[in-house]
């Protein structure tokens, strides 16, 4: 019996009877790569959390910092503010508000090739703001 079953499921593969192949997610059966072949490469989907409406110091309160510690400054209607290199390295997005509007705006890092771009995180004026995450 359990020969059986698994031959019938076997032998159902090459005419698209079982259900299409899926990796963290994602529909592979398009894929140019034998779905067997792709391999999990990082952190699971929602892995990298998001850091939501940092608490900021001063630049004579960050004491901790060195003087070669990288950052990516941003500033937004005379507010100026700095995110540290290490944990926008661990969290890659971070959702914020800035300026004396308070401006919704989105910052994102990627540490593969050390790039960082921040935009507003409104669709419509309308909108209050929207929410970035990974996963």
């Amino acid at each position: 019996m359990i020969t059986l079953a698994t031959t019938w499921l076997w032998a159902s593969l090459p005419f698209g009877l079982a259900s299409s192949p899926h990796f963290n997610g994602f529909d592979v059966s398009g894929s140019t790569a034998p779905a067997r072949e792709i391999l999990h490469g990082g952190p699971l989907r929602d892995g990298i959390p998001a850091l939501d409406r940092p608490k900021f110091v001063s630049a004579v309160r960050a004491t901790y910092m060195l003087p070669d510690d990288r950052v990516m400054g941003l500033t937004i209607e005379g507010t100026s503010t700095a995110y540290l290199i290490d944990i926008l390295t661990w969290h890659e997005i971070v959702n914020d508000r800035i300026g004396e509007g308070n401006r919704p705006v989105v910052v994102s890092y990627c540490p593969l090739c050390g790039s960082g771009v921040a935009f507003e995180a409104r669709a419509t004026p309308e909108l209050q703001s929207l929410r970035f995450a990974l996963q």
